[in-house]
């Protein structure tokens, strides 16, 4: 990669990573300008949809031709499709092990992030199933794995700072706290494992894949 291009993937890749940090705040904004309510309304879902739903757009007309061709090359090999089941399955035992270290060994359980996300869900299961099944793991694989990958190319560097920036992520907005920190391993692990499938598939759609699978059987567990 030549200085021209690397200057130019850092650009885009921060100009991404900041439009992911900041939509939800300017959404809010626009919300509460135009006088939206604070409870969970069919209007303040709507709008939320399309609201993200244009973020999702923007980041895929940014990388269309990369995503074009991954989802066309995805699509033509069935080792990629059977491998989001091998990734899955590792998520599933890897983040079970991670939690009950957490909970047995360091007494830790669910970390802000993740509690203000299960009260979403108990107000608007819907919407936030929409969210983890779709909006996240589309999303987040661009700006965590994406964006990053193009701007390192050294696989293990790629998969480290990856790691451990979508880990920071997840209390970025919260009190930065010893518990915290330790709170954050499962998603680092989550985030481990995606990045590698990135890697050694070389295929974005197999991050996704794994992603969508997991959230939503997960999800449904919650359900039950």
């Amino acid at each position: 990669m030549n200085k021209v291009d690397l200057g130019k993937n850092c650009l885009i890749s921060i100009s991404v990573i900041l439009l992911y940090f900041f939509w939800p705040t300017v959404l809010k904004a626009f919300w509460e300008t135009f006088g939206g309510s604070s409870t969970v309304t069919l209007g303040m879902f709507i709008y939320n949809a399309v609201g993200y739903a244009v973020l999702v757009g923007i980041l895929v007309a940014i990388y269309y031709k990369p995503l074009k061709e991954n989802w066309i090359k995805f699509w033509k090999d069935k080792k990629k499709m059977v491998s989001i089941l091998k990734y899955t399955a590792i998520l599933f035992v890897g983040i079970l092990i991670c939690n009950s270290i957490l909970k047995y060994i360091f007494d830790i359980g669910v970390i802000e992030n993740e509690a203000d996300l299960l009260g979403q869900f108990e107000k608007s299961p819907m919407w936030i199933l929409l969210m983890v099944t779709i909006y996240y793991p589309i999303v987040e694989v661009i700006v965590f794995q994406k964006t990053i990958r193009q701007v390192i190319e050294k696989p293990w560097i790629f998969i480290l700072v990856s790691s451990i920036f979508f880990g920071y992520f997840n209390i970025a907005f919260s009190k930065i706290t010893l518990e915290a920190l330790l709170g954050t391993l499962p998603y680092i692990f989550l985030n481990v494992v995606l990045a590698f499938s990135y890697y050694k598939s070389d295929n974005i759609m197999v991050p996704i894949g794994t992603k969508m699978l997991y959230n939503l059987i997960v999800t449904i567990i919650s359900f039950l």
